[in-house]
């Protein structure tokens, strides 16, 4: 099980980390029969070490993001968790704001999606699983 700082920022790398780790799994499953715990449970600890470091990455991007939108008067609600929400979320669809930071920032998701397969291409070779495509 993992746990995220943020399920709201989770959103910009948690398809690619679920692709790496169903990757992982498969390659990891004639090992896995040593364990007596699934794969995720094996590497929890990484995992959520992993979506911190993630996330550290995202947050500066996203609170300038935020305060710009603030700023504009965009944000909705109450409470600050509200407005919080309010950036990324519309009723049951992201909002534009939310959308747009993928292409206004396309350095930024590169270097999330390079982290995120580096990482699991250095546990890989630590696991001793086969190459990592």
């Amino acid at each position: 099980m993992m746990f995220f700082v943020d399920a709201l920022r989770a959103q910009y790398f948690l398809s690619h980390l679920d692709d790496e780790l169903s990757s992982f799994s498969k390659r990891f499953s004639p090992i896995s029969a040593i364990f007596s715990s699934t794969v995720e449970e094996v590497l929890s600890e990484f995992l959520t070490t992993l979506t911190h470091e993630l996330d550290q990455i995202l947050l500066p991007t996203v609170a300038h993001e935020l305060f710009l939108t603030k700023s504009r008067g965009i944000l909705q609600g109450e409470t600050p968790s509200e407005r919080y929400q309010s950036f990324f979320i519309q009723g049951n669809t992201y909002t534009e704001h939310s959308k747009s930071l993928v292409l206004s920032y396309p350095f930024l998701f590169e270097t999330l999606d390079n982290v995120l397969s580096g990482a699991f291409q250095n546990i890989s070779k630590r696991t001793g699983t086969r190459s990592y495509p």
